[in-house]
This record gives structure tokens, sequence and C-alpha cells, in this order.
């Protein structure tokens, strides 16, 4: 059963570029990338619970405080490592490559926003965005403290997790003013899901402070966040001059719901499906909730 939300925003964020594998040249990685690790450890080390680690690690994660949002904390590791991509890529024969975007929530419910400059970090090193999601206040084993800590890797001899169902919706929405509503539709070949002129009133009674038109992805709710997002690109992107054109007038800016029954649990998002907001520079904007 769902729970009252509490709270709306990301108390903390966090982000590693995690690089595994087995006998990993530490010092090879370090100076080919020209950085020191904030973490390594090989396999069969023991973590702090006294366990053997599965897999050596060597881990670079952003220094800015946990309170900075996740976005600029992915832009902080893209200036980090950006002219060692080549290097990233070829590691990835030999290696696993991973990144690990953490966030704390306060509550049930909180919502952020990740720019289309972060998003190219993912899908210029061709590695999905692996968000990790902790909602404090609840457990399947009990109350989670705000002190939680986002651990930068699943703990070695996790058991085989159970299974939690999610939900996905994906929305595209044009914001500005004195909007042609119908020419959009005209360049784009959609019919929108919604819209509305400045000055309509919402289903509370409150006017609308812009015009807007909005794009629902069809997909069903069950399906992958991931997979809302390749259908959106496989509409939006052939339109990419008019739609960068638009967007020097006009807001342009996806929405991103993901509900999920597990307070400890994540989503993942592939390169293929951040393309459509590289390409067109258009942010994220996500909410994420229990359900």
């Amino acid at each position: 059963m769902a729970k009252t939300p509490v709270g709306q925003r990301a108390v903390e964020a966090r982000m590693w570029l995690n690089i595994f594998g087995r006998s990993l040249d530490f010092e090879g990685i370090t100076n080919a990338l020209g950085v020191r690790p904030s973490d390594c450890h090989r396999a069969g080390d023991l973590d702090p619970s006294r366990r053997p680690l599965p897999r050596d690690l060597w881990s670079l994660g952003s220094p800015l405080p946990r309170t900075e949002p996740l976005d600029a904390h992915i832009k902080w590791l893209f200036r980090a490592l950006e002219p060692c991509f080549p290097v990233l890529r070829q590691l990835t024969e030999r290696a696993e490559v991973r990144s690990f975007c953490g966030i704390l929530a306060e509550g049930d419910r909180c919502g952020f926003r990740v720019s289309s400059e972060a998003l190219r970090f993912f899908v210029e090193l061709t590695i999905p965005m692996e968000i990790s999601l902790i909602f404090t206040g609840y457990s399947d084993l009990g109350r989670v403290s705000s002190q939680t800590e986002l651990p930068e890797e699943e703990p070695a001899g996790t058991p085989e997790p159970r299974h939690y169902d999610t939900e996905s919706s994906v929305i595209f929405q044009i914001l500005g003013g004195n909007l042609d509503l119908a020419g959009i539709s005209k360049s784009l070949g959609l019919e929108p899901s919604a819209t509305h002129r400045a000055g309509d009133v919402d289903q509370a009674g409150n006017p609308y402070g812009s015009d807007m038109w909005s794009l629902k992805v069809p997909s069903p709710k069950s399906d992958e966040l991931d997979t809302h997002l390749r259908w959106l690109g496989t509409v939006l992107l052939p339109h990419a001059d008019f739609l960068r054109s638009l967007g020097l007038r006009a807001e342009l800016l996806i929405r991103c719901n993901f509900g999920t029954e597990s307070d400890i649990g994540g989503v993942g998002i592939s390169p293929e499906g951040l393309k459509v907001c590289t390409d067109l520079g258009i942010p994220l904007e996500f909410t994420t909730y229990l359900i």
C-alpha cells in the first residue's frame, strides 16, 4: 500500500565511476586517467561487515558535499575524466566500467533534475546511468535512519534480491508563452496528450502560468523507464532541428516518474535511452516514490 508523501527533496546525492575486474592494474589505471582513486580494493578483502569482496574495484567519487545536487556531482566527474574517455572505453574490453548515482530521499518521495550536459557523461562513455535510491523512514527491516550511508556498490554476499514491483511513466512537455500549439502538432506529426493556455485553470482551480503542449509516452507503466525514453527518442529525434529551434524560445522538459515497492532499490537508463536528452538539449526531471 502506498504511504502518504512526507517529503519531496533529495537530502543527499553521491556519484562514483567504478571499474570492476580481476587482477586490475590499479597503478596503471591511475596513471592512464591522471587522477588518484577515492577507493580501491582487491577481491577477497573484507568489507565493513567482515564479508569478502567478490572482485577488484578502482573507484573515483565526486568530492562535492552530499548536499549538492546529483547534477553537480556528475559534472564534476565529467570534467575530471573527459580527457581520458578513450582510455575508459578501452578498459571496457577487459573490465566492467559502471556509474553509481546515489540518492538518499527524505520520506517516500523526492524529485531531482539532471541537465542534458551532465547526461552526456553516460552517452559519451556508452555506460548506463545507474541510480540507487534509499527512502529514509521506511524499510522492509524497519525504519531507515536519515543517517544512512549510500554504498558505493552492492555488498558482497548479498542474498538473491526479491522481486519488487515498479512503475514508470514519461511525459515530454513544451512550456512557453504564445505557443503555436497546432503548429507544434503539425511539425511533429503527433497529437498531444494534453494542452493548455496560460490562464486556464487546473483541477484545483489554480491558473496555469504558461502555455503547454504535452506528450505522454504510451508505453505501459510496467515497462522499464528506459523503454519509455527509447520510444520518445524514436518520435522526437527525427525532428531534432525543429525542436532545437523551438528550445530557443520555449522550455523543453522530459518528466520521468519512477515508483518502486522497495525503499532500497534503483533504476538504470541506457545511453540509447538518454540520447533524446543529449541530442536535443533537454533535461530530465525525476520524480521517484514508493508505491
